[in-house]
């Protein structure tokens, strides 16, 4: 398998939060219940050093294109 492809880059930033958006490619997929699942590890000074580990699945179901939202994370 070839390894995947990843690009990050900032949407947006100010004084409360930093958005940001990645795109990855090259994901080899073996069949169409092959499942996404990202992994968000969000921290700041105001969590007192502590971090918040938030996720969401997909299933890819024969899409070539998956996307989640911020409000898809949990």
């Amino acid at each position: 398998m070839a390894p995947y492809k990843y690009q990050l880059g900032k949407t947006f930033e100010d004084m409360v939060k930093s958005c940001y958006r990645v795109d990855v490619t090259e994901i080899t997929v073996t069949n169409q219940v092959d499942t996404l699942q990202l992994v968000v590890i969000e921290g700041s000074s105001a969590l007192q050093d502590r971090q918040i580990l938030r996720t969401v699945e997909r299933t890819i179901d024969g899409q070539k294109r998956v996307e989640f939202e911020e409000a898809d994370l949990k």
